[in-house]
């Protein structure tokens, strides 16, 4: 079959043609979904509904979720980075994302690190890239910043960047770069309001990490515990 769009669910038919006159039943619809585009270069993902929601994992589509030592199930979910979306009612506000109405979350709690989400296969030379994206390990609420799950000593405060050349399989994870968030969490205990942030970003904060040593062409974003602490809490956005 050609003409098909990518990334698209299609549902397809079958009939037997036995001659010119005799033909069979319709079949029951078989569903499929097309194949995703490798992603340019110069992408960018916002996470928003344009990027087609898979709401089986909770994620984009053409992403992949995975764990180093999980099975997604609905008790272990929560572990495996998933969208999340601002709310706004008349009861409660929350803001998670730096730019429209999601961002991605990476959560873990009791030790269970290892959860990561990567990106569309770049088609490219990905040694001669780098990517970029915001973090902050807290939401805004209401008028001031709500610590969300980094309020004890026992959160930690980072994501580890790297590439796979299998998004399937957690084995084929190279690390390239852990990356710390610069506030730890008594900062935020006396700064409570994310108009004191003083580079008036709302204490999102920008990261760069070059891919020159990559392997693999799947660029992929890792809830990692280098410190060994138990919790961790990070949105990712733009």
């Amino acid at each position: 079959v050609e003409g098909l769009e990518a990334n698209t669910v299609y549902y397809a038919y079958v009939q037997s043609v036995c001659n010119d006159y005799t033909k069979g039943a319709w079949s029951d619809p078989i569903m499929f979904t097309t194949a995703c585009l490798p992603a340019p270069t110069d992408s960018i993902f916002d996470f928003e509904k344009a990027d087609k929601h898979n709401l089986t994992y909770n994620i984009p589509s053409c992403f992949v979720v995975g764990h180093d030592a999980l099975e997604y199930n609905a008790e272990t979910s929560r572990y495996f980075p998933h969208l999340i979306k601002n709310v706004s009612t008349s009861k409660e506000t929350r803001i998670y994302a730096r730019s429209g109405e999601y961002a991605m979350c990476l959560e873990r709690y009791d030790n269970n690190a290892g959860g990561y989400i990567a990106l569309p296969l770049i088609d490219a030379d990905i040694q001669a890239c780098q990517v970029k994206f915001w973090m902050r390990p807290i939401f805004a609420s209401g008028s001031g910043v709500v610590a969300n799950n980094y309020t004890g000593a026992t959160y930690s405060r980072e994501v580890t960047v790297g590439t796979m050349t299998d998004p399937n399989d957690p084995t084929t994870f190279t690390a390239l770069a852990t990356i710390e968030y610069s506030h730890d969490n008594s900062y935020f205990s006396t700064n409570n309001s994310i108009y004191r942030d003083p580079n008036n970003l709302n204490y999102w904060e920008e990261v760069t990490v070059s891919l020159k040593n990559a392997v693999g062409n799947y660029i992929a974003i890792k809830n990692t515990s280098s410190d060994g602490l138990a919790n961790n809490v990070m949105y990712i956005d733009d």
